[in-house]
């Protein structure tokens, strides 16, 4: 094997080990769901998703501390780098997120009808702002301030969408996890701001894969 290249992202520890018993099959479905299907790059190199956070961190760093010398371990933020370098005693080089590699897949049949939406939002001057509401960025339990960030992207969005009547929205979920999951929370943006902006405000539902996610992005 060439260079493996180590991508810290935020994968759980136990799907990284599952992906490493068969490289030739790291688009497991589970992780596909997650980050969408990591192809080989060039030179024949497979990226590998790891998460350092919580309860997998120890084996995490024992692991990276382990692998060989053909290995590249890359991380996407210097603050994880960093975190890294000081546990596992390994260098990693900072990179950009493994995601951009990410290729769009085509669209399944069930997303037909968002598809032709955003045709449709898309014409002549129309513009459609994709939009990720992500709760994650709140690292307080505090429910008041989960509050506040639902809050600020509803009323962010309702003037931009009452001060430009050509612009449509489409929110792009990914972060499935927990009761403040980005599909729920976009979901209940879709439904306020619709009443105010009917046809206006739509979300990708489902569990998408991130090159679904990504497909929907370029268009």
């Amino acid at each position: 094997m060439d260079d493996l290249t180590v991508d810290v992202t935020l994968l759980r520890m136990r799907q990284e080990k599952r992906r490493r018993r068969d490289l030739g099959d790291i688009a497991h479905a589970r992780n596909r769901r997650r980050v969408g299907h990591r192809r080989p790059l060039a030179g024949g190199r497979r990226p590998l998703g790891i998460d350092l956070a919580g309860r997998d961190a120890v084996g995490g760093n024992t692991a990276i501390s382990k692998l060989g010398p053909n290995v590249r371990v890359c991380s996407r933020d210097p603050v994880s780098r960093d975190r890294m370098q000081e546990s596992s005693g390994r260098s990693v080089r900072l990179v950009a997120d493994a995601a951009f590699m990410l290729r769009p897949l085509g669209l399944p049949e069930e997303l037909a009808e968002l598809s032709a939406w955003i045709d449709r939002a898309t014409e002549g001057d129309g513009r459609l702002l994709g939009v990720n509401y992500n709760r994650q960025v709140i690292k307080s339990r505090d429910k008041s301030e989960a509050v506040a960030l639902f809050d600020s992207y509803h009323e962010g969005l309702g003037r931009l969408l009452e001060s430009d009547p050509g612009l449509s929205v489409l929110f792009l979920p990914h972060d499935y996890r927990g009761e403040d999951s980005d599909l729920d929370a976009a979901e209940r943006l879709t439904a306020s701001l619709s009443e105010r902006f009917p046809g206006r405000v739509r979300t990708a539902t489902g569990r998408r894969l991130a090159g679904e996610l990504k497909g929907l992005a370029g268009r």
